[in-house]
């Protein structure tokens, strides 16, 4: 099984899409282990280290705030921001949650998923019109564009030059 095939990846990618169905396939998945791999360990928690360091002093709390919000010692979160231990999920998704960033981003910190380039903004307007319609145009939508997918794509393979048989 690749790294884009475990619950995690898959659970990360719906995040990005759709947040409400993430967090109840995330909540099932919780127990997953993601302390560092074998000959890539130190690094992982290095890349960490200076992650939650970065993230926490963004968002201007002290280990003592951010552990009291986590539900946690403050040792553990020093310890995280010293690359001296890793998270449980469930503890890393609520220190996402505290300092106002989404679980993907120290995973893909961490290089447990790739990093996702950053739509263009048509695109990004185009999402955004299409999440604003009602369910029914939204399915319109989506038939207008398989339509169109469909008759380019017949259009370029019926202007593609054809190999001639030879006899």
């Amino acid at each position: 099984m690749s790294r884009h095939d475990t619950p995690l990846f898959l659970a990360c990618q719906l995040q990005r899409h759709t947040k409400s169905l993430a967090r109840i396939f995330l909540a099932g998945i919780l127990t997953v282990d993601i302390s560092p791999r074998e000959g890539s360990g130190q690094l992982s928690r290095e890349k960490l280290a200076r992650w939650l360091a970065r993230r926490r002093e963004q968002a201007e709390l002290t280990q003592q705030q951010l552990a009291d919000r986590v539900g946690c010692e403050k040792a553990n979160i020093s310890k995280i921001e010293t690359a001296r231990s890793t998270p449980p999920l469930d503890t890393l998704a609520l220190i996402c949650k505290h300092v106002g960033a989404p679980l993907t981003e120290p995973l893909t910190e961490m290089g447990y998923l790739k990093p996702h380039p950053q739509p263009e903004p048509h695109v990004l307007r185009l999402i955004h019109y299409y999440q604003g319609l009602p369910p029914i145009e939204q399915k319109l939508a989506e038939e207008l564009v398989k339509t169109l997918w469909r008759q380019r794509g017949s259009k370029e393979e019926s202007e593609r030059p054809r190999k001639k048989k030879h006899a």
